[in-house]
């Protein structure tokens, strides 16, 4: 089986300003009698005055044909794209078996990058603030507040962290560009072009946008306003929908036992996502593997 990455941490990882001190803290109180001051630093809040915005920066260790795309639309001071701009290439038809995936992985990986680490820094922020309440501190109202309404987003229990957790984690890029590579026959499919739909999605509600799929009628596949909503949803989809509660169960083994994560195993969790079963599971690992998308995990994204 290849694993996601060849480092010690997992998937995406973002690192937040206050992530370092609060582990660190929480490992102080652990260890020691509790003193004032340590509480106070536990419990201490950013001053909103003093907060500078968030400067999100893409790092990418792997092979030097995917160092310009891992960068290519970073919403930083390098004035990249905004992932919400972004369109398939409209003559990736004209274009060899080659050129034709180097220019969609081109296209849909950044998306791929900025939806994990939204998904990545709102892990954060649950992790710090389930550690603050585990010590002694009082959340906010407005904690909240931003806890139950990450609950509702996420269709989890409120008030329980570790079934919330399960579900906000991010997915290894690998997967999510083989999983569109399949479900868009590489950015050249009607659905992909004409409705922004990366991953095959079905809608079986009339008032959700989609688009007829021929000798079907009992369901259409979702469209989407743009691509980066597709990458959104099928984020959204694999993290909340009852038919992946075995990938989303894996992944948070994996996580749980300190392995980076696993693809191969966690695609063979997905015979659910399609109506050829083994036959699809089996296809996600042999394109991950043909087209070195394990390499593509190589990417992080810190958020200083």
């Amino acid at each position: 089986m290849r694993r996601l990455s060849s480092h010690p941490t997992h998937g995406l990882a973002v690192r937040l300003a206050t992530a370092a001190s609060v582990a660190a803290v929480a490992l102080f109180a652990v260890l020691t009698p509790a003193t004032s001051a340590w509480a106070e630093a536990l419990c201490a809040r950013p001053d909103p005055e003093g907060a500078q915005p968030t400067l999100v920066r893409v790092a990418y260790n792997g092979p030097a044909e995917f160092t310009a795309v891992s960068v290519a639309y970073s919403p930083d001071a390098l004035g990249g794209r905004a992932p919400s701009t972004v369109r398939l290439p409209i003559d990736l038809k004209n274009l060899d078996i080659s050129a034709r995936k180097s220019r969609f992985i081109e296209t849909i990986l950044p998306l791929l990058v900025d939806v994990n680490r939204h998904i990545a820094e709102t892990r954060a922020r649950i992790e710090r603030l389930a550690a603050m309440e585990r010590h002694g501190c009082t959340l906010h109202d407005a904690e909240l507040r931003w806890l139950a309404a990450v609950a509702f987003e996420y269709e989890a229990e409120a008030g329980d962290i570790n079934a919330l957790l399960k579900r906000v984690d991010t997915i290894p890029l690998s997967l999510s560009a083989a999983q569109a590579a399949i479900e868009s026959a590489w950015g050249t499919s009607r659905f992909a072009h004409e409705g922004n739909a990366l991953f095959g999605e079905r809608t079986y509600d009339p008032s959700v946008p989609g688009m007829k799929v021929p000798s079907r009628t009992t369901f259409r596949v979702r469209s989407f306003q743009t691509l980066y909503d597709s990458v959104r949803q099928y984020a959204n989809n694999l993290n909340t929908h009852e038919a992946y509660e075995r990938f989303r169960a894996v992944r948070a083994d994996q996580r749980r036992r300190g392995h980076t994560f696993d693809s191969d195993a966690l695609a063979a969790t997905l015979g659910l996502y399609s109506e050829k079963g083994g036959w699809y599971t089996n296809t996600l690992v042999s394109i991950m593997s043909f087209n070195r998308f394990y390499e593509l995990d190589a990417i992080r994204v810190a958020a200083n």
